[in-house]
């Protein structure tokens, strides 16, 4: 919803409307982007607890933790700075790929 929102729906009244010249990010753009990480973080937690025991359990809530932290931290750095790359989606899929692959992984290992 928020990325319909800040993408499609509002961009021009978010980020241009009664402005000389257009801004690239908003800040429903990082919420959206700092949400998304949350949630597949969020899901990384889930697959942990449905699919592993014991130390792989504690190793994927750490890394959730981690990468949760290091983009949030990532993310403040780029809307304060202001640095665009730090406040885009191509960052989040940085963060977001090795996350889907892991829980992709964890997932198809406990079927077998």
């Amino acid at each position: 919803m928020l990325a319909g929102t800040s993408y499609e729906a509002f961009s021009y009244h978010i980020k241009c409307a009664g402005r000389e010249a257009c801004v690239w990010s908003s800040g429903w753009d990082a919420l959206y982007l700092l949400l998304s990480v949350a949630n597949l973080d969020a899901m990384l937690v889930a697959v942990a607890y449905s699919c592993t025991l014991g130390r792989g359990r504690r190793a994927l809530w750490i890394y959730a933790l981690a990468n949760l932290t290091l983009y949030t931290v990532l993310l403040l750095i780029g809307v304060l700075v202001p640095l665009q790359f730090l406040v885009s989606f191509r960052l989040l899929v940085l963060f977001a790929v090795p996350t889907v692959l892991i829980m992709l992984f964890e997932s198809a290992s406990h079927l077998s």
